[in-house]
């Protein structure tokens, strides 16, 4: 709650009223479960407490990190790791358990690592960045919309869309095949359950 916590020190009440620490639980997807990544959850809520267009904006803030390689930012005193270049990998999904899936198979680093804990405290802080320069770019008035659904979602939901809810890959977690005359042939991202990249009919 980064966003919350720099309104409390600059603008005070009531933003000093809100108890951020009930957004701990966040962390690991809601406490380990690879659910919802902890720095988009935070940073949603916030969204949501500030703007009345907290669903356009929060929207692209998913969709940017659906498909940017992070962390590329560099903080000037690394918490836990100084690693340089630092690994960095695209999600394809909002969820956790995808994203760092993504980044272990790139990385060959683990849960242990203190380059893992490192990677989530970039990854948390360039969220937050993100979040607050979209909020002003609302505020402006300059705010434009940019992430576009994945092919495989048109596809997919040409025949699912009554039975399914969703806007990320379709294909991180389900396997490609053809249906009804339409093949998608190829991933470009890892499967984060199968570790490989499916090229498949």
């Amino acid at each position: 709650m980064g966003i919350v916590n720099s309104l409390k020190e600059s603008v005070g009440a009531p933003f000093t009223n809100i108890p951020t620490e009930m957004l701990n639980f966040g962390g690991g997807g809601a406490l380990g479960w690879g659910t919802l990544c902890g720095a988009l959850n935070g940073s949603l809520a916030a969204i949501t407490l500030v703007s009345k267009d907290y669903a356009k904006i929060g929207n692209e803030l998913i969709g940017w990190y659906t498909k940017v390689a992070i962390p590329d930012w560099t903080p000037a005193t690394p918490a836990k790791s100084s690693l340089t270049p630092f690994p960095t990998s695209v999600a394809n999904s909002p969820l956790c358990h995808a994203s760092i899936s993504q980044w272990f198979t790139k990385s060959g680093f683990v849960t242990s690592s203190p380059e893992f804990t490192e990677r989530c405290g970039r990854l948390t802080a360039q969220v937050v960045a993100k979040a607050v320069e979209l909020l002003n770019a609302n505020q402006a008035g300059t705010f434009q919309a940019t992430f576009a659904a994945p092919t495989s979602i048109q596809v997919c939901t040409s025949c699912h869309a009554t039975n399914q809810l969703g806007k990320q890959e379709c294909i991180v977690c389900h396997k490609p095949l053809g249906h009804h005359g339409v093949e998608i042939t190829s991933s470009m991202f890892i499967n984060p359950i199968t570790n490989t990249v499916p090229i498949t009919k």
